[in-house]
């Protein structure tokens, strides 16, 4: 009988990723299935937690009957979907903390900061339809800092539109970074907005258990088409350079109310940035190199109509 168990044990744990209940004296079925699962479905039933058990231990022939050291999975292993083709509407709010690392050289100023902003926040919302999906995403961030003279802040934001095919994302963003100035010790903080056509790719694993689980992630290189300086006397007349975005966003499900899910979600993101300008700011005239480097982490709540 012990070699028997071993047999059907081994079975189990080869077969299936799951919880593996070991028998102890006592032990019926139907106290290890409502000790040890939580609803829904309900314990008894057709479709109750009690017979899915017996579909997953055919082993079972009396459930109040088990032998010590009997191994009783309790949980099958979890499907995996690779490929996002749901067909919802979804709208989802969040609020985080953002890391500045920006490094700029040129006539404008040589500046080497480090900055931890907590006042990050952000609205998306998107469309699924089968192998395609749209979204629409919104930052804002505060920027502060303290130069050899004063503090400077500022707010910014970012807009940004795509579209997403199996498994390859296409868009266009507007985003809005500091940059700074130095004139004889007086240092000027600005805001360079850049418009960029971004393309790369998508991530997508779906967990099926008792509650939807699904990791996002991207992969994105973006190329800068536009760029301006918001000050009355700057004019920026060329921009080059790329920037990158890595992410990854693992959302959860924890209630669902009629055709409605709601998801809670912790978002991770990395953005590195690395621009050559020219600019005209007052007497200022010349080229400026620019990189930036962000580290964003971020939890918020989604709902899927």
């Amino acid at each position: 009988m012990l070699k028997i168990h071993l047999f059907l044990f081994i079975i189990c744990v080869n077969s299936y990723a799951g919880q593996l209940y070991i028998v102890k004296k006592g032990d019926t079925l139907s106290k290890i299935v409502e000790r040890y699962t939580d609803p829904p479905p309900s314990l008894y039933g057709i479709s109750g937690r009690l017979q899915r058990i017996l579909n997953l231990n055919p082993a079972i022939k009396d459930s109040d009957n088990l032998d010590i050291g009997f191994g009783v999975l309790l949980q099958k292993k979890q499907k995996i979907i690779e490929l996002d083709t749901r067909n919802s509407f979804y709208f989802d709010i969040g609020f985080g903390a953002k890391y500045f690392s920006i490094e700029q050289e040129g006539k404008l100023a040589n500046v080497s900061i480090g900055e931890l902003n907590p006042n990050f926040y952000s609205i998306k919302t998107g469309l699924f339809r089968g192998e395609y999906s749209y979204h629409l995403n919104y930052e804002y961030n505060k920027f502060s800092t303290n130069s050899s003279s004063k503090k400077l802040e500022d707010n910014y934001q970012l807009l940004s539109l795509g579209l997403k095919y199996k498994k390859l994302f296409y868009g266009l963003t507007i985003e809005e970074s500091p940059v700074f100035k130095s004139n004889s010790g007086d240092d000027e903080l600005a805001i360079l907005s850049t418009t960029s056509f971004n393309f790369g790719f998508n991530y997508f694993k779906r967990f099926e258990s008792s509650k939807e689980t699904n990791l996002i992630g991207h992969l994105i290189i973006g190329l800068p088409v536009l760029g301006s300086i918001d000050s009355t006397n700057a004019k920026l007349s060329k921009i080059s350079g790329y920037n990158i975005s890595g992410e990854l966003l693992l959302e959860r499900e924890f209630s669902k109310y009629q055709n409605k899910k709601f998801f809670y979600f912790f978002k991770q993101e990395i953005r590195f940035h690395s621009y050559e300008f020219d600019v005209d700011w007052d007497t200022v005239d010349g080229t400026t190199s620019y990189n930036q480097i962000n580290y964003l982490i971020q939890i918020g709540m989604r709902v899927y109509f």
